[in-house]
């Protein structure tokens, strides 16, 4: 690590290897850690995929049938 001044840039720590590094040798990770160029680690890609949507369909189904009346109403 240099210790030169950079207008604009700022002493960090990085996360992966604890050394002191300017900001602008550091990149932000997917996972939220700032860590140097050289420790980088790119997101494995099946992180990004979604499992197939599941159909969800009862076990047992039965149609509809007509109401049943006990008797007829008359007036």
């Amino acid at each position: 690590m240099r210790n030169y001044y950079n207008p604009g840039d700022y002493l960090v720590r990085c996360d992966r290897s604890g050394q002191k590094r300017l900001r602008s040798e550091c990149i932000k990770q997917w996972d939220g850690l700032i860590v140097a160029r050289e420790y980088a680690e790119t997101r494995h890609p099946l992180d990004l995929q979604r499992p197939p949507p599941v159909e969800r369909v009862p076990s047992e189904t039965r149609p509809d049938s007509d109401p049943v009346f006990i008797e007829e109403l008359s007036e």
